[in-house]
């Protein structure tokens, strides 16, 4: 899931979504595979909790990816 760019997630994104877990900011909470609350989803980028870049979110997809590739 790479929301959109910015420092909030927007509600209407992930409206739909049941057992997503997020903090008090909105952001999901991920393990550090980046996987949810929600087996197979994972979550990159501004809609977690760090840095607000794009080389963050590239970094948090390459540990995605690798998970679900294993």
């Amino acid at each position: 899931v790479y929301v959109e760019l910015g420092v909030t997630v927007p509600d209407r994104a992930v409206q739909g979504i049941r057992g997503l877990r997020r903090d008090r900011k909105g952001y999901f909470l991920v393990d550090h595979h980046q996987e949810t609350s929600i087996p197979g989803l994972y979550a990159i980028g501004d809609c977690v909790a760090g840095l607000s870049q794009v080389s963050v979110a590239v970094g948090h997809a390459a540990i995605a990816t690798t998970q679900i590739h294993n």
